[in-house]
């Protein structure tokens, strides 16, 4: 365990239906300097998950919280590229 970073691993698609949970538990989670995302088990990323994740970006930075996404394949690392994502975060 490091202070000030959480790590996060995605076990499904980022979808609609799921992504403000995920939005929400990065939130409620305080004293952070980083979040790292592993989207290496997420094949799939649909528009609302990348929007979450443009939309969570932003806040994060606003709080001068880093986020890094961590193994992208290469459908998802396409829509967060298409949502501004790959110039705004660490992958």
């Amino acid at each position: 365990m490091i202070p000030g970073v959480l790590v996060f691993r995605v076990d499904t698609s980022l979808r609609y239906f799921n992504a403000e949970h995920m939005r929400d538990a990065v939130s409620r989670t305080g004293g952070l300097r980083l979040v790292v995302g592993d989207l290496s088990t997420s094949s799939i990323v649909d528009l609302n998950g990348a929007k979450m994740q443009a939309t969570s970006h932003t806040t994060l930075k606003g709080m001068s919280i880093r986020i890094r996404l961590v193994a992208p394949h290469t459908a998802v690392r396409d829509i967060l590229r298409a949502e501004g994502l790959e110039e705004r975060t660490d992958y």
